[in-house]
């Protein structure tokens, strides 16, 4: 793939994982059409602080997050945007098969593959 298609890619897969958030928490949340737009109902959610979702590779999603205050850790966090997206994203696209989520800056991440995930049931 191109670099224009792994960007399209990405961008796929980050607004199917919002149109996921958008269905299975109707009620509760409502309009997410950004990672942000978490900030109206979830402000300590860490997935309002995704600033980026790249693909450099067909079937691998690099999600970077801004600097905030961590709602638990640094570790915790990132891990928990990875394995939330893992389960929303993961189940649908089987070329999926890694996932890092990132700090800005670098200095923490979380890697996930294919390999290490539960199995899903669709």
């Amino acid at each position: 793939m191109t670099e224009e298609e792994l960007a399209v890619w990405a961008d796929e897969k980050l607004q199917q994982w919002m149109d996921d958030i958008n269905e299975s928490w109707e009620g509760v949340v409502k309009d997410i059409h950004q990672p942000s737009d978490f900030l109206k109902w979830y402000p300590t959610d860490p997935h309002s602080h995704i600033i980026s979702v790249e693909a450099p590779a067909y079937g691998e999603l690099v999600i970077t997050l801004e600097p905030y205050k961590w709602e638990s850790s640094p570790t915790d966090d990132l891990a928990y945007v990875g394995s939330n997206t893992t389960l929303r994203i993961g189940e649908r696209e089987p070329h999926l098969e890694r996932i890092t989520v990132l700090t800005q800056d670098g200095e923490h991440r979380y890697v996930a593959t294919r390999a290490q995930w539960p199995p899903m049931k669709g």
